[in-house]
């Protein structure tokens, strides 16, 4: 399903060498993963972040790179164009970076939210959080998605 959908973006993109880096939900999954990519289709997620940890050896993301989001079900919805990445401190994090995330009013509620996700992802990883652990923002554009998935759009 996925690399259907791939072939249609590229159709539909009149590209056909293009390449991807990864296919991935927000969030956990499920009803949380449904509710980021409806912040995404209505324009007012444009951002994303995680810990430098989670990274592993992997490379992070750059500029240009291609990602496919999918909903709660795994299903892809949406490609997204990685427009910008930042190496930052959680503690460093201002309120003009955290709102392109879109699911905050106030860098204050940024921080109760992320703080508790990562505590539960380092307690996962077998390390501790910490207030300067470095994160990885990346700033992205959404370049394509089917009408059909305008259904997400209207999601609260």
């Amino acid at each position: 399903m996925i690399q259907e959908f791939w072939n249609a973006f590229q159709k539909d993109y009149g590209q056909s060498n293009l390449t991807y880096i990864e296919a991935f939900a927000f969030g956990s999954g499920g009803f949380m993963a449904d509710r980021l990519l409806a912040l995404v289709l209505q324009g007012k997620k444009t951002a994303t972040c995680s810990s430098k940890a989670a990274w592993g050896n992997a490379p992070l993301p750059r500029p240009g790179d291609l990602s496919i989001v999918l909903d709660g079900r795994g299903q892809a919805r949406c490609v997204i164009e990685t427009q910008s990445v930042h190496l930052i401190a959680f503690n460093e994090v201002k309120w003009e970076l955290a709102r392109l995330e879109g699911e905050d009013e106030t860098l204050d509620s940024w921080r109760v939210k992320h703080r508790a996700y990562f505590q539960e992802e380092a307690a996962r990883e077998g390390r501790a959080f910490q207030e300067d652990m470095p994160l990885v923002f990346e700033t992205f554009k959404t370049i394509y998605f089917k009408p059909e998935d305008k259904e997400f759009t209207n999601y609260k």
